[in-house]
């Protein structure tokens, strides 16, 4: 579609026609009638414009006495609003579509409310914080708008938005027009929410749309040219931002530098051996992990999946996932060696006779084994496990659908950095993706040798001995 004509009613003057020339896929995106709608793309294939011209003619379409049409329009930081989106509203390139609206455009309270006059009036805001999600609930929205909501890089450049904010807006869609929301912005990182709601899922009231690297006429390949040479060294931005492909932006310094998905991730999914004994590792907490795993006869370890709770106990995650589990897909394994965080034989302060190690125990019938402690010999294992090859292949090998430790391998596991860049701490962050990494920590020691702190024999619960040195086997 190379035009669409829209008309335009101000105020009680004569309509006057707004001519809207999108490309072809942000013809697709205005004119889509689904509820939500996702506009992602390269930087600087014209992403904003078509959403300042999807607001325009969503105007155009709904009866006068609805206009103009309130809209939310989001972005993480009213900074992040003031260099990029209102400058595309009020400083916009002089053949673009914003320019055409430019002189009836009416920016008021320092441009935290723009009014095209007739069509529409939307609302601007910077979510700094979640708190600000309260301006959300008195609103009387037809449009909602976010802008950007995945992080362009790394984490001081911006944080992105949540995904309860598009959820909030979508409870403030109260106005009597069509209600549409939309999303634009450079790719997100793979396990991003909007890569996961958008580009991985499919639901009648959502679409995406992907423009392509060089559909924006008005941006020349010596641009694209300069972006590519700039980001070569950092592949997950030169993906997401010129490519035009979900990436991964590292937020810190990696853990295991050593993980190549190319190597250590199959391209399938590994299916468990049947009568050969499994492995289970362990990290407690209220985000508990078991990472299930297999020693295949010639000495690989597969790492078939890897299961995170949110804000529950070891009990439940093994009531509600592990167990499930255990008598569907691994229902053919006969036996298996559980290996863990040492803290989880700890005793609970409210029961002495019980820990998180005890539950595993007696909600699985096993044994319970716990692993090293210390960080830096953990480290070093993961190091020599990723490094270690058998015939000439990999030691440890990733199954296609655990999703969850090739995430936390790949750097989602991290090591902070302050504002210069520099690592400001000897142990890893602590967040979801630390759970993993440690589990799997615990166990690759144990299989190579690496020390040990004790462990826990079913029939009688006693605790052997300690073993107090170690060596590296690998």
């Amino acid at each position: 579609m190379r035009k669409i004509r829209a008309r335009a009613v101000a105020e009680q003057k004569e309509p006057e026609s707004i001519d809207i020339r999108p490309s072809k896929t942000q013809a697709e995106f205005i004119i889509s009638q689904v509820l939500e709608n996702c506009l992602l793309g390269p930087r600087g294939e014209g992403k904003t414009d078509a959403g300042i011209m999807a607001m325009t003619w969503h105007a155009t379409q709904q009866p006068i006495e609805t206009r103009p049409v309130p809209w939310g329009v989001f972005r993480d930081t009213w900074t992040n609003i003031e260099r990029t989106l209102l400058e595309s509203f009020l400083n916009p390139r002089f053949d673009s579509f914003p320019a055409q609206i430019r002189s009836r455009l009416i920016p008021k309270d320092g441009g935290r409310i723009l009014e095209l006059p007739g069509l529409w009036k939307a609302f601007l805001f910077g979510m700094n914080e979640l708190a600000d999600l309260n301006k959300l609930q008195s609103m009387q929205l037809g449009g909602l708008w976010l802008e950007e909501p995945a992080p362009a890089a790394v984490e001081d450049v911006g944080g992105g938005l949540d995904e309860r904010v598009l959820l909030m807006g979508i409870t403030s869609l109260r106005h009597p027009c069509k209600r549409r929301v939309q999303i634009t912005s450079n790719y997100p990182d793979e396990d991003h929410w909007v890569w996961q709601r958008y580009g991985l899922t499919r639901h009648p009231k959502r679409a995406l749309f992907r423009i392509p690297s060089g559909e924006n006429p008005a941006i020349d390949d010596e641009y694209r040219d300069n972006m590519r040479e700039a980001l070569k060294d950092d592949p997950g931005l030169l993906q997401r931002l010129v490519i035009g492909q979900p990436g991964f932006v590292v937020q810190g310094e990696k853990v295991t530098p050593e993980y190549n998905p190319d190597i250590h991730r199959a391209d399938m999914e590994l299916e468990p051996m049947p009568n050969v004994g499994g492995f289970r590792f362990w990290d407690g907490w209220l985000n508990p992990c078991c990472v299930i795993a297999q020693l295949t006869p010639r000495g690989h370890l597969f790492i078939y999946e890897t299961v995170v709770g949110k804000n529950i106990g070891v009990r439940q995650l093994i009531r509600d996932h592990i167990k499930p589990l255990m008598k569907t897909k691994y229902h053919m394994v006969p036996e298996w060696t559980d290996i863990g965080d040492p803290s989880m034989a700890t005793p609970d302060q409210s029961d002495v006779g019980q820990s998180a190690a005890r539950v595993i125990m007696d909600e699985l019938e096993t044994g319970f084994r716990g692993g090293v402690s210390k960080w830096d010999i953990r480290r070093e294992g993961l190091r020599n496990a990723l490094l270690k090859k058998i015939d000439d292949r990999p030691f440890l090998m990733l199954s296609a659908t655990d999703t969850v430790m090739h995430r936390a391998l790949r750097g989602g596991w991290h090591y902070k950095k302050d504002a210069a860049g520099r690592i400001y701490t000897d142990k890893p962050l602590k967040d979801i993706h630390s759970h993993p990494g440690d589990a799997l920590s615990y166990g690759v020691c144990h299989l190579l040798r690496i020390s040990g702190s004790g462990f826990y024999d079913l029939p009688n619960w006693k605790r052997q001995e300690a073993i107090t040195d170690w060596d590296v086997y690998a």
